[in-house]
């Protein structure tokens, strides 16, 4: 059984071990582990049983939402894991305030590229260099938040195909 739920200190292993085995150029422990600190960030995991799947860290500050991390560990990337986290941290973020999200990605990763349009992201912009282990620009990616009288993110939600059952609301 899968499911979506606020992370917190005691996670910190697994979070880790899910980045590690995601990015070439990790988030430190340390870098991770500061992030429980800010008033401003929450982190979500999505769970496969009790294993940790994947996780996004994200802020808020003000009306702004912030992907600052996200990662879905390579054995459940494709089938729909990242789609349904993502899913959750947008209405998560809405609810928390934000009208706007930003992130950056690399602009070869094709896959996240593409679940980021689909979820109506579009590119703001690019930032040079950004990443230090090759010299790659990310692209800078904004969705602007639209919600209904009851609070519920609309048309940039799509249902996945396989999405056996209801989102978790966070």
């Amino acid at each position: 059984m899968r499911r979506i739920t606020l992370l917190h200190k005691e996670s910190l292993e697994d979070i880790f071990a899910v980045e590690a085995d995601s990015f070439t150029l990790p988030w430190t422990r340390e870098m991770l582990n500061a992030e429980f600190l800010k008033s401003y960030a929450f982190f979500l995991g999505i769970f496969d049983e009790e294993r940790l799947a994947g996780f996004s860290l994200n802020w808020v500050l003000f009306e702004e939402g912030h992907i600052a991390d996200f990662a879905v560990l390579p054995e459940y990337r494709r089938q729909g894991l990242g789609g349904s986290l993502l899913d959750a941290s947008l209405q998560e973020m809405s609810r928390r305030g934000a009208g706007v999200v930003h992130l950056e990605v690399r602009k070869s990763n094709v896959s996240a590229l593409a679940l980021y349009a689909s979820r109506g992201f579009e590119r703001a912009g690019i930032r040079p260099r950004y990443y230090t282990d090759t010299g790659e620009d990310a692209l800078l990616m904004q969705l602007i938040l639209e919600t209904k009288d009851n609070d519920d993110i609309i048309h940039h939600i799509r249902e996945d195909a396989n999405d056996s059952g209801p989102k978790q609301r966070c």
